[in-house]
């Protein structure tokens, strides 16, 4: 990834995280974490199953299967 490309990928992301009703989703599911007393260890996963149909759009848009394969990518992105 340049650059350029790691900032459009990342304000797609941004973008998905801030639909209303992603943000929704994830009050209801920050709740039901405090109202219920739930394991804290598996709120993250919670949380990849919220995101997880929007996010993989953008995912595939540049070109990945998956968050690790982007991580991949983002640790070898241009410095310019």
């Amino acid at each position: 990834l340049s650059v350029d490309q790691a900032l459009e990928l990342l304000n797609d992301l941004q973008e998905v995280y801030q639909k209303a009703q992603i943000q929704k989703k994830l009050a209801e599911l920050q709740k039901s974490f405090i109202d219920e007393e739930r394991d804290v260890r598996h709120y993250g996963l919670r949380v990849e199953e919220v995101v997880e149909a929007d996010r993989q759009l953008i995912l595939e848009k540049f070109g990945f299967k998956t968050v690790p394969e982007m991580y991949a990518a983002f640790v070898g992105a241009d410095a310019d």
